[in-house]
């Protein structure tokens, strides 16, 4: 455990400032900038719908932040892997502490703007949207929003060690064909879970996401738009799954080719 905590503290030391200055940047420029239109326009009734669109797209681009941040970590420490490698950690230690600490600044790039939003609806008047809805499909997106990241996250992972596997071979075009290959991934995927076979095997088990809420939370007709706003469990469970192998695969792979 003091391991793993230390393993922690370095990353935190390294990222400490960075993140604190993206908050607070994000902040001030999600409640400035529709603040400064709003006074412009003289439409205050637009602020929080700004606000709420601003914030929505934010969170969107903050799907690839996990695996931005585990890039920037797992090459900046390659440059160094003598010291970085030969550490008595294990490789699922060295690699998961990464992995825990981009996901926790996609954790927060998300609830940052969904912060700013329920402070805007607090202190905003003019607004075509209940406080229920609000909270309701905002969890949703975030919950949303943050399993995508994961995912992209442990695929980013995947790919970043097959690039390194072929680097040695294919120098600086090793990450056209890694790109290659992930689109071509991609598009297997696409292709797998549009199956028939796939929509018999886990197309399984679907949940209304407005059939879950508490009957005392008041939905309003114009959020029709989510009335069709299904999951399915054997979606989820094949994605996880999907996850859980690449991520294994991509430790099997990294320790016996890429750390030597």
């Amino acid at each position: 455990m003091k391991q793993w905590n230390g393993l922690m503290r370095k990353e935190w030391v390294q990222w400490r400032w960075q993140l604190i200055f993206a908050i607070g940047l994000a902040i001030i420029a999600l409640l400035f900038m529709p603040t400064v239109v709003g006074k412009i326009t003289e439409d205050f009734e637009i602020v929080f719908e700004m606000t709420l669109m601003i914030s929505f797209m934010v969170m969107m681009v903050g799907m690839i932040v996990p695996v931005i941040c585990f890039a920037t970590m797992f090459n900046r420490d390659m440059k160094l892997q003598d010291l970085w490698l030969h550490s008595t950690a294990s490789i699922y230690k060295l690699i998961g502490v990464k992995l825990l600490m981009a996901a926790f600044i996609g954790a927060v790039s998300l609830l940052v703007p969904a912060a700013v939003v329920a402070v805007r609806f607090a202190i905003t008047d003019a607004r075509e949207i209940t406080f229920d809805e609000l909270a309701f499909f905002g969890t949703s997106a975030l919950i949303f929003f943050f399993s995508v990241s994961l995912m992209l996250m442990i695929v980013g992972f995947f790919f970043i060690v097959i690039d390194r596997l072929i680097k040695p071979f294919l120098k600086g075009f090793s990450i056209v064909v890694t790109v290659l290959l992930f689109v071509l991934s991609a598009r297997l995927y696409g292709e797998v879970t549009a199956s028939r076979l796939y929509d018999r095997l886990f197309h399984t088990g679907k949940l209304n996401l407005l059939e879950m809420k508490n009957a005392k939370l008041e939905i309003g007709e114009g959020s029709s738009l989510f009335m069709n706003f299904d999951i399915y469990i054997g979606d989820i469970l094949f994605d996880t799954a999907l996850a859980v192998i690449l991520f294994f695969l991509a430790i099997k792979l990294f320790e016996k080719k890429v750390r030597i």
